[in-house]
């Protein structure tokens, strides 16, 4: 009797064409919760109702999406060309970069969309959350490999302070800006690593907390400056320049006032 055969299982993950001549990969699969979830997290993915396939577009960007379902369900089966493709595809990992409090400094949050960790950001994580949730550290070195990686998709928080730690700066909790509107210029205040600093401006009165913005007026100066004093923010040039301002308009009305008081004068 002859030993039967094994067939090998027929690929259900291949390279297709759309009729628009769009290069797609298609993904054909029994339900799975997780595996839908894990499609749907894929950019530009859309599900064909007449062929039950996901048709994702073939991408540099969902290539590492799709290398990391075929990594996580091993029994997906890709076609030849799939691999070749994959192989060619310039990155392995995508992972986005935000911040958080941690004491009186902060931390980044790295949190991988897919593919593995890459060896050079692991030897930083100081914490792990969860198997796809790392922190790393306020450090130059933590924010150089950060920012040079090509995977990275850093917030703009987690941006203003790995710029700032890869010159040697400190990040400060936040930074007063000046935010220019349609009808006048206001003092903004742009978050970092620090949401106390954030909630404290919007409490300030006049303050817009949806919008952090704050008139730029003497009568908001003395709570503007309780709140620079409580927390370490940093404040641009141009703020600096209407602070200054500012000041001596109320130094001005203080003197006009004690005037208006006086009993004696020259």
């Amino acid at each position: 009797m002859e030993p039967v055969q094994e067939v090998p299982p027929r690929p259900n993950v291949e390279l297709r064409v759309a009729a628009s001549g769009e290069p797609m990969v298609a993904f054909g699969f029994p339900y799975q919760a997780d595996l839908v979830d894990a499609m749907r997290a894929i950019p530009g993915r859309r599900f064909d109702w007449d062929t039950k396939e996901w048709m994702i577009p073939r991408t540099d960007v969902t290539a590492v999406y799709i290398a990391d379902a075929l990594r996580r369900w091993p029994d997906l089966v890709a076609a030849d060309d799939v691999g070749i493709w994959l192989r060619q595809s310039p990155k392995t990992w995508l992972g986005r970069v935000t911040v958080r409090k941690r004491g009186d400094s902060g931390q980044f949050l790295v949190h991988t969309m897919a593919g593995p960790l890459p060896d050079e950001i692991a030897r930083h994580v100081v914490e792990t959350l969860t198997d796809r949730d790392h922190v790393l550290p306020f450090d130059a070195d933590a924010a150089e490999v950060l920012l040079e990686s090509d995977g990275t998709r850093l917030d703009k928080a987690a941006m203003g302070c790995a710029t700032r730690l890869q010159v040697g700066l400190e990040p400060p909790s936040a930074e007063l800006i000046i935010e220019h509107t349609v009808e006048e210029a206001t003092f903004g205040l742009q978050p970092l690593w620090d949401p106390d600093a954030v909630k404290a401006f919007g409490a300030l009165p006049g303050a817009d907390s949806r919008a952090r913005t704050l008139p730029i007026d003497p009568w908001a100066l003395e709570a503007l400056e309780g709140f620079l004093r409580t927390f370490v923010v940093t404040v641009s040039p141009a703020a600096k320049h209407h602070l200054d301002l500012g000041r001596a308009e109320h130094a001005e009305a203080i003197e006009a006032i004690r005037r208006s008081r006086a009993r004696e004068a020259e």
